[in-house]
């Protein structure tokens, strides 16, 4: 019996049609959403190329300039990975784990030492990869439409309040640990989707780069189940599951950090002028300060007009909970999170950027934690991306952008949603000015500290940087003796000014008592420093300047007391170390000058002072050999920085 065979109905011309049109149509798609990624990064590097010439400034001195380890280059990563952040930087403790961008800068030394053009251009390429992978993250949450991605990226990129972050070098903590961020979350997106379990460890690595660069990442642990939330049709079992790795990798994370630093947190060495929250004596005093920062922080993500790098104190002074400016923070606050918890479980997207906000500002207002500043515009480089996320969504429904639209071509969808784009680029344009006209500040040192004085014209700190800056830069050069005494006569004005608007400015008298010394001023350099340590009685620099100067007038009993304090409250200062060291060389007790001039080298081996010292003290001791060994080495080292400052 012949088998019939069954007859499959051949597809229609036009299925065949339809299934090449979707396809074609797929394609055109993610042509258009890759030109518009790179038109994000493009507008990166249109802002901040100009950045590539300039120097290092500000926080760029101790976490690259003037840090020992960093400046090892590639033999130092290990070490890097396995201390503090600022251990390589003689004058601080450890109390901050963020070895990631520690790191990137070793490797740019190793191959372009002394460079901070190289620096700030990575800075700069880090930024614009930061607009392509938030442009594709957006498109997948947002997957009908290309507007409400794009006009929050690009809304992100051109804000001014970033300029701190891309200018100043050492901030690439902060771009780093959100660029992880955002990729790590698109990687689960891209899990979730295809079940392929390399996407989700990359996520998981991803994070816990992340969280290497800046401890801030430890927010995505609630923004990812959030996120699953409102932009997946997930059950709340497998939103947990799927979040556990992440909790996971926060927790290694804390762990690896508690044994580096011996302990997990703390802010017992934070001070009323950096913080002024340091000094508050009852909660409802600090709440309202900190009601009234966030009030300030949600102005300059609207208006970004008034921008500083500094806004200590007494620029921020403490607020009273029935302050208006408090009361409306209060409200406004309120507010937001009130519509935000009512409307998430509509699976609301302005509830997501709202709550985004909320979540990733908590730890930068101070009110988990105490930090190091009471503010700084650096701090709204994260949380900036909810609010720009309200923005275009707002934008997009107000200006009846199109729900969906299915163009073929990028010239296409410009023409298409060119209504909505052209009020877009309204914010974006005056955000792109001021953010060309605020870069400058960031320059150099004397650039950014000058601004300072008309920015915050209250922060005694600006001031008290400004005198510093003009004392170390200007001082030092090789000039003749009254051009040495007039900048010296600046930087003294500058650091009485700061002492006018803060009396209880420690840093300021002990930078009056340098400048006195550099006048030959003994009595008035003592007189300083002495006001410095009944602040402080434990500031290292003012123990040492001062045994300093006390060894200049002969009394090395008084010097030798001083120096040794010093080194017992800071054991790792290496000028209080090296100081020592020559104390002991004055009393011909050379050994003991040995041992200390070798433990100031453990923490800074380019020390070329001790180097020398060294080479004197084996002199003394008629060991030649060893003597002409370490004045080679001092004088390798003199060569090198010579080098590296013509460079």
């Amino acid at each position: 019996m012949a088998t019939q065979k069954k007859n499959i109905p051949a597809k229609k011309p036009a299925q065949k049609t339809r299934a090449k049109k979707v396809k074609k149509q797929g394609s055109a798609i993610k042509t258009i959403g890759l030109q518009l990624a790179c038109i994000a990064a493009a507008l990166a590097f249109v802002l901040y190329i100009s950045t590539s010439g300039y120097k290092y400034a500000y926080d760029d001195y101790p976490a690259i300039k003037d840090n020992w380890l960093v400046q090892k280059g590639f033999s130092s990563i290990g070490m890097l990975l396995r201390t503090g952040y600022r251990y390589g930087y003689w004058s601080a403790s450890d109390e901050l784990y963020r070895p990631l961008s520690l790191v990137t800068f070793a490797i740019e030394w190793q191959l372009f030492p002394n460079s901070p053009g190289v620096s700030h251009f990575m800075n700069v390429f880090f930024y614009a990869l930061t607009g392509f992978f938030l442009f594709r993250l957006l498109s997948k949450l947002f997957p009908n439409n290309f507007n409400i991605p794009f006009i929050a990226t690009l809304l992100f990129i051109a804000h001014p309040v970033h300029t701190e972050v891309v200018d100043n070098i050492k901030s690439r903590d902060e771009i780093l640990c959100f660029l992880l961020g955002i990729v790590s979350l698109s990687l689960l997106l891209d899990y979730l989707k295809s079940q392929k379990g390399p996407f989700l460890i990359f996520s998981v690595l991803a994070y816990f780069l992340a969280l290497l660069a800046k401890e801030t990442a430890i927010t995505f642990i609630v923004i990812i189940p959030l996120m699953l939330f409102v932009f997946s049709n997930l059950k709340p079992q497998k939103i947990l599951i799927n979040s556990l790795p992440y909790a996971f990798a926060g927790g290694l994370y804390f762990i690896i950090r508690a044994s580096v630093l011996h302990r997990v947190a703390g802010d017992e060495g934070l001070m009323m002028i950096d913080n002024v929250l340091v000094s508050t004596h009852d909660s409802l005093s600090r709440f309202a300060t900190e009601m009234y920062v966030l009030l300030r922080y949600a102005w300059l993500l609207v208006f970004p007009y008034h921008l500083s790098f500094d806004y200590s104190y007494p620029e921020i002074r403490i607020h009273k909970i029935s302050d208006y400016k408090v009361i409306a923070a209060i409200v406004f606050y309120a507010g937001i999170f009130a519509y935000a918890i009512y409307n998430i479980f509509k699976k609301d997207k302005i509830s997501f950027g709202i709550l985004f906000y909320l979540i990733t500002i908590g730890i930068a207002a101070n009110i988990l934690i105490l930090i190091g500043t009471v503010m700084a515009d650096r701090l709204l480089y994260m949380p900036s991306i909810g609010f720009c996320i309200v923005a275009a969504i707002l934008i997009t429904k107000i200006f009846k952008s199109p729900s969906t639209s299915n163009p073929v071509n990028l010239s296409e969808y410009i023409n298409t949603n060119r209504n909505v784009l052209l009020i877009t680029m309204v914010p974006v344009l005056l955000y792109s000015f001021k953010t060309i006209d605020r870069n400058p500040v960031w320059e150099d040192n004397i650039s950014l500290y000058q601004s300072g004085l008309t920015d915050a014209p209250n922060s005694s700190k600006a001031f008290y940087l400004y005198g510093i800056e003009l004392k170390n830069r200007y001082a030092n050069e090789d000039k003749d003796s009254a051009s040495k005494a007039m900048d010296l006569d600046m930087s003294q004005k500058e650091l009485e000014m700061a002492l006018k608007l803060y009396p209880g400015n420690a840093q300021a008298y002990r930078e009056l008592g340098t400048v006195y010394m550099r006048k030959n001023d003994n009595a008035k350099a003592i007189q300083y420093f002495d006001k410095a340590l009944s602040i402080i009685p434990t500031d290292d620099v003012s123990l040492n300047n001062e045994g300093v100067v006390y060894a200049r007038t002969g009394n090395m009993i008084k010097a030798m007391a001083l120096v040794k304090e010093c080194v017992k409250w800071n054991p790792r200062f290496s000028d209080g170390l090296r100081n020592l060291g020559v104390c002991y060389s004055i009393e011909k007790n050379f050994d003991s000058a040995i041992m200390y001039y070798n433990e100031a080298l453990k923490y800074n081996p380019l020390d070329a002072q001790a180097l020398r010292f060294l080479s004197s003290v084996y002199k003394e001791k008629g060991d030649l050999t060893t003597s002409a060994q370490y004045d080679e080495k001092a004088k390798k080292v003199d060569e090198e920085e010579k080098q590296s400052e013509h460079n």
